[in-house]
């Protein structure tokens, strides 16, 4: 009776051993599938972020570009504020010119004038002699 009773204790703790072994393997083959989830998400994070590199990558290439542009643009502005400030001077050397010469003839119509009224009063003071 007791290497039956004992035989039943060995029977009844090979079946819990298996029991618990089957329910391990479960919890392996749930770990392995919660792995292989995590492995996708991390391959399809790699993916992502590859292609968020990529699209950094040519977005970093279009502001190099751009401010490429704007460097250009404003050795323009530079270019053409220098010509405007150089055309700026020549119009107003030629404005002073012309203010001189507008005073200039202005002085010679005054003594014109003024030779005209002494002719005149030598022309009328003759007249009065005769």
């Amino acid at each position: 009776a007791s290497t039956n009773s004992s035989m039943q204790q060995m029977t009844n703790e090979y079946d819990e051993m298996e029991k618990i072994n089957t329910e391990m393997r479960y919890k392996v083959r749930d770990v392995e599938k919660k792995m292989e989830e995590m492995e996708a998400l991390a391959g399809s994070a790699d993916g992502k972020r590859s292609k968020l590199a990529g699209q950094v990558a040519e977005l970093q290439g279009e502001k190099a570009r751009l401010e490429g542009i704007i460097a250009e643009l404003r050795a323009r502005v530079a270019e053409l504020e220098a010509q405007l400030q150089h055309v700026m001077g020549q119009l107003d050397r030629h404005l002073q010119g012309l203010e001189q010469m507008k005073d200039m003839l202005r002085e010679e119509i005054r003594e014109e004038y003024a030779n005209m009224e002494k002719r005149w009063a030598a022309a009328q003071k003759a007249e009065e002699e005769r």
